[in-house]
């Protein structure tokens, strides 16, 4: 098994007066074991678009319509995808704002912080069918050939988030759509493996070989 250096090429740009100001470590990685896909790539490039990783990921809820244990679903969720791709999250607190007031564009020196909520196929179109809910950012042009995400939506069908007639310790699928989304937001596209969480109908609940390494991709682009 090979393993993505992570930390060691960090301590290599370091030595060459090349280090940077990261706020987690680039997680370790099994390289080639699974499938992966970026949901965007830089100009001209193979390489990912993702979030700055030395600055945190701002984040805030409207928990209008979200099951009782929603706080844990969500923040135990991001942490997974935090240790993952070694980008630190800062929860924000709760908000009143919805899913459509971030169509609007942002302003990239101060965009918003990414927002997460629940909402009826009414409201957000794209929740119609059986989708369950949608993740996707944002991204801005830092400085030509490099792009990075601003912020994002996280939108969850809190009709199918129900969960009322559920028997105790049957909320894994859920869960597991929390992940799957927060994969979008920092930037993963879908893959055709079943043996991944990005699969679009999978049947796993926690992030795949694939995932795992193209979550620590995502982690180690460039800082700002």
């Amino acid at each position: 098994m090979l393993l993505h250096p992570g930390n060691e090429m960090a301590r290599v740009r370091e030595i060459f007066g090349l280090g940077d100001d990261r706020l987690r470590e680039i997680p370790e990685f099994a390289v080639g074991e699974g499938s992966f896909a970026f949901a965007e790539t830089q100009p001209g490039s193979r390489d990912p678009v993702g979030y700055n990783p030395c600055k945190p990921v701002r984040y805030v809820v409207n928990p209008d319509g979200a099951p009782d244990f929603w706080e844990a679903l969500v923040h135990d969720a991001v942490e997974s995808t935090s240790r993952a791709s070694g980008l630190e999250f800062d929860y924000r607190g709760e908000t009143d704002a919805r899913p459509s007031s971030y169509d609007g564009g942002f302003w990239a020196g101060n965009p918003p912080p990414v927002l997460v909520a629940w909402a009826t196929p009414e409201e957000e179109p794209g929740l119609e069918g059986d989708v369950i809910g949608l993740g996707g950012s944002a991204s801005y042009e830092v400085r030509p050939g490099l792009r990075q995400y601003a912020t994002g939506v996280l939108t969850l069908d809190r009709d199918q988030f129900d969960v009322t007639d559920w028997v105790p310790g049957s909320r894994e699928p859920l869960e597991a759509v929390v992940l799957h989304e927060l994969g979008h937001l920092v930037g993963l596209g879908h893959v055709d493996d079943p043996g991944e969480l990005m699969h679009p109908t999978n049947s796993r609940t926690t992030y795949g070989p694939g995932d795992l390494e193209g979550l620590g991709r995502l982690g180690d682009t460039p800082c700002r």
